[in-house]
Parts: C-alpha cells; sequence; structure tokens
C-alpha cells in the first residue's frame, strides 16, 4: 500500500465523518512532522555551551590569555554593545566551517536581537579552519572580503606557528578596532601579506 493511498483512505473517512477534507489534511501533517521530527534532531549538531566571552573547547589557550581575552571582550561589549564571542571547536564534528559557524551563531545568539551586532571568531585546529560569523547589523562595517583579510593577515601567521594564543588576540583586536572606526595595517611587516579573499573562512594549515 503506497503512501498516497493511505492518505486517500484517510481523506475519505475524514470527509464521511466531518464532510470535509480539511480535518485528514491537517491530521496528516501534522503525523508526517512528528514522524519526521526525530531525524531532524538525529542530524542537527549538537553545539556545546558557552562558556563565556571565550569558550576553547579545543583547550588550545593558556589560561592567562583565556582570561585576559575575556577581559577585554566584557569591556568591548559594556563601551559599545557589540558582543565578540570567540570559540575553539575540537572537531566540526564533519560539518562545513560555514554551516558550523552559522548554527553557533544562531543557536547561542551572539548580540542584541534587535541590533544583531554580534560576532562570533571560531576556531577548529584540527581542521586547520577558522571563520569569523558576523551578525547582520554588522556586515557593513566587516564584510567577508575583510573578515577574510583579517584572518589571513593578523591570525593565520600565528596560527601556522602553533601560536593561538597571539592569533586570536590579534584577530580579536583588529575586529574590535575596525569597530570603532579606527584605521588598521593589513599586517606588521615581519608577517606575509596574503591576496584578499571574498570569503570569511580560512583552510590555515597548508597555506
Amino acid at each position: 500500500m503506497t503512501f498516497n493511498v493511505i492518505l486517500a483512505k484517510v481523506g475519505i473517512r475524514s470527509r464521511r465523518l466531518n464532510d470535509s477534507w480539511i480535518p485528514a489534511k491537517a491530521g496528516m501533517t501534522a503525523i508526517v512532522a512528528l514522524c519526521l521530527m526525530p531525524f531532524a534532531l538525529l542530524f542537527a549538531a549538537n553545539y556545546p555551551k558557552p562558556q563565556g566571552y571565550v569558550s576553547d573547547f579545543a583547550h588550545i589557550l593558556n589560561p592567562a590569555s583565556l582570561q585576559q581575552l575575556e577581559t577585554q571582550l566584557a569591556e568591548f561589549e559594556r563601551q559599545t554593545t557589540n558582543e565578540i564571542a570567540v570559540v575553539t571547536v575540537p572537531s566540526l564534528s564533519g560539518e562545513a566551517i560555514e554551516t558550523y559557524a552559522s548554527g553557533l551563531f544562531a543557536q547561542w545568539k551572539v548580540g542584541k536581537t534587535n541590533q544583531n551586532n554580534g560576532i562570533l571568531i571560531l576556531v577548529a585546529p584540527t581542521e586547520h579552519k577558522v571563520r569569523i560569523e558576523v551578525g547582520y547589523g554588522l556586515e557593513s562595517i566587516l564584510p567577508d572580503g575583510l573578515c577574510g583579510d583579517i584572518i589571513r593577515n593578523q591570525m593565520v601567521p600565528f596560527f601556522k606557528q602553533g601560536r593561538y594564543d597571539e592569533g586570536l588576540r590579534r584577530g580579536m583586536e583588529t575586529v574590535q578596532a575596525i569597530l570603532n572606526g579606527q584605521p588598521v595595517t593589513s599586517s606588521s611587516s615581519s608577517h606575509r601579506v596574503y591576496p584578499e579573499t571574498k570569503e570569511a573562512a580560512i583552510l590555515f594549515g597548508f597555506l
């Protein structure tokens, strides 16, 4: 018996009882939704809960650096209302970093709801990937191309040396400076300047 036949039979029965097709259709819609719900939950990413402004789930930051970032980010939100979350994860669980960052950003509700002024800096050291996710309210200030430049010029050179603390600090401070309207140089002369990219996600292990 096909699914369509089942729908037809349920529909006929509903019409005999209520002289209407609407209850049958509404009922079947609810049944189908309930049946599919476990599959949706099964394939949804299992995002961790935030630990603060900085959530170092990959354990790549030393305690002093983590506390410094936490303090700077708290003060930055107090002064500007813009909220920046720094997150490291041991694995992306098979997801593209763009998908993972977007889902985490939405679940954590980074930024003020009425301003959409949140920013997520996500690092996945195992997959050698990093992304800056920007809320709608700040996209005109921090478009994808500029975020890509920040990652390549301020973060990647240090990440490739295993200096995640310094790379995250420089990336975060560059984002803060741009949001405050301060001029920012692309990189110090001792670091390689990468060509401009239109992407806000970078694979940094093999650059």
